[in-house]
């Protein structure tokens, strides 16, 4: 089996959350009007063996996890 990595393990992905809950303590966020979602993609590999045939494969996957960063005007 080939291992693969595509172009888009590499890009960042962002989504722009604005007004996500009324906020009652204001001091705490003055100046931010909305929040970045960042997708955030780690590479890792599995290496597997086939006893039948005697030999080994690699395998290249991907796993998400998600970073909240808030932004200013």
């Amino acid at each position: 089996m080939k291992s693969r990595l595509y172009p888009s393990y590499f890009k960042l992905h962002v989504r722009w959350l604005s007004s996500l809950t009324p906020v009652t303590y204001w001091s705490k966020l003055l100046g931010i009007h909305c929040v970045a979602a960042f997708l955030q993609l780690e590479l890792f590999r599995v290496y597997t063996y086939d006893a039948k045939r005697g030999r080994g494969e690699k395998i290249t996957a991907r796993g998400a996890g998600r970073k909240m960063l808030s932004g200013g005007s």
